[in-house]
């Protein structure tokens, strides 16, 4: 008989390996991304993202991007963000106001106009990417007023679509914000 584990959830890399992941890990995800006075912090918003990526995740894999974004928010909110190094270069793309411009309905133009604005930015070292209004960008290109299963498929699919490309940059940081 094969035991089921339901301590651990599935990691997608940039380059499409999935790799298990659990609290511990996680711990150490934060760790690397957190300031040293926050220290005994880092286990329980570990627990506490791990449960929430479990309830949410919805039995698939969280991909680096999306876990990335997490953390970020996470972080951000709780005013506990890592120092950004003094030669990072800042960009932002508004995802909402890139939809529009494609109309509703029309995911393939506005991912060719993300693939083109995050092809413009790969080529600057250690560059910051603040992107914002997704929930606006995915309500607009499925033309629909309320989320739904179908709003959080096309999110998850542009946040892979960004985690593609920055895999490819080198020193390429985003950040997605709703």
């Amino acid at each position: 008989m094969i035991q089921r584990l339901d301590n651990f959830l599935w990691l997608r890399q940039p380059d499409g390996r999935l790799e298990p992941f659990d609290e511990a890990w996680l711990s150490e995800f934060l760790r690397e991304r957190l300031r040293e006075e926050a220290e005994e912090l880092i286990e329980p918003m570990a627990q506490g993202l791990f449960e929430y990526l479990q309830e949410n995740s919805g039995h698939l894999p969280v991909r680096l991007a999306e876990l990335d974004f997490w953390v970020d928010h996470l972080l951000t909110c709780l005013n506990l963000s890592a120092p950004e190094p003094a030669d990072a270069t800042r960009a932002q793309i508004r995802l909402d106001e890139l939809a529009s411009a494609s109309g509703v309905g029309f995911e393939l133009g506005f991912f060719r106009e993300l693939g083109r604005c995050l092809s413009e930015i790969a080529h600057r070292p250690r560059v910051r990417v603040q992107m914002t209004g997704l929930r606006r960008c995915v309500l607009h290109l499925r033309g629909q007023r309320r989320w739904s299963d179908g709003c959080r498929q096309l999110a998850r699919e542009i946040l892979g679509f960004i985690e593609s490309h920055v895999g490819l940059a080198n020193g390429m940081v985003v950040a997605v914000e709703d």
